[in-house]
């Protein structure tokens, strides 16, 4: 029975924009726009930075303005901290109002799992049969 099972190795090359969702949003409390780079921020690292006294004022600004971005304007926050305290940036040229995030690895990269590749593959041969 050996030989049944046979091992191919293919590469695909991705020739539409794809998004494949993790079912998590962001909003305005989560990134920062600066320049054309979307910082989405760690408010554990953020926080962790401020003091007691500090992080109190920050919470209490978040709140009312409901806006990261305002916020940090407010504490007189400097652009070039952002880097520093953000989990990862895109590029983005709009102000966005959502964000539906993709899905990523532990180290906030993008990919493609493998059970949508398989969806992606059953569909294209089913459509050939």
């Amino acid at each position: 029975m050996t030989g049944f099972l046979e091992s191919h190795t293919y590469t695909a090359e991705i020739v539409s924009p794809v998004h494949i969702g993790s079912g998590e949003k962001t909003s305005s409390i989560d990134y920062v726009l600066h320049g054309k780079e979307l910082y989405i921020i760690s408010m554990e690292k953020l926080i962790e930075s401020f003091t007691p006294e500090q992080s109190k004022v920050f919470s209490e600004k978040l709140i009312e303005t409901k806006n990261l971005s305002r916020t940090l304007q407010m504490l007189n926050f400097r652009p070039v901290d952002y880097r520093k305290y953000a989990k990862y940036v895109v590029p983005c040229t709009i102000q966005p109002s959502e964000l539906y995030t993709f899905v990523k690895d532990v180290r906030y990269r993008p990919y493609i799992p493998g059970s949508s590749i398989k969806g992606a593959l059953r569909t294209a041969i089913c459509y050939n049969l």
